[in-house]
């Protein structure tokens, strides 16, 4: 009897500990480097994804606030470098520095030649199109006239 109720203890200790792991799990989750699906609770990611034959520049910018004139005035480039054919680059930004996110004029390069130039994409906003631990996916294919950017939200696309 008592060694049964080791056994049942023991069982009970090692179901409770994979529980408390894979909370422990889902909670770093968000961080850079662990695995997770998800970006931390005050972050959105950003993924990039250079699914195209050339080189490319993303030229995604983003404004802290949501407003119409915060789309005029302090843009920050989103600081992705260039990106090759195949690359993904994912990065997560504070909800507080991100109101609203878009895409202006990627440009497509083969050296320093244009091959070929995306149309700017609509602004997204932050609680109307996204929020605190979305991901936004930028995904640039295409090659020269046919080059362009389909933008999703939670892999739903919006554009």
């Amino acid at each position: 009897m008592l060694t049964r109720r080791i056994l049942i203890g023991l069982l009970a200790l090692g179901l409770l500990s994979t529980s408390a792991c894979s909370n422990i799990g889902g909670l770093l989750g968000g961080l850079p480097g662990l695995g997770g699906a998800l970006p931390p609770i005050n972050a959105v990611r950003v993924q990039v994804i250079n699914d195209s034959s050339f080189e490319i520049d993303p030229r995604i910018r983003y404004t802290e606030g949501t407003g119409f004139f915060s789309g005029l005035f302090g843009a920050r480039s989103l600081d992705t470098g260039t990106l090759f054919p195949g690359d993904v680059l994912s990065l997560d930004i504070s909800c507080d520095s991100i109101g609203r996110i878009y895409s202006q004029n990627a440009g497509q390069f083969l050296g320093d030649q244009t091959v070929g130039q995306a149309r700017t994409t609509r602004d997204l906003v932050r609680d109307s199109d996204f929020k605190c631990r979305d991901t936004i996916t930028f995904t640039f294919l295409g090659d020269g006239p046919a080059f362009g950017v389909v933008v999703a939200v939670n892999g739903l696309i919006v554009e």
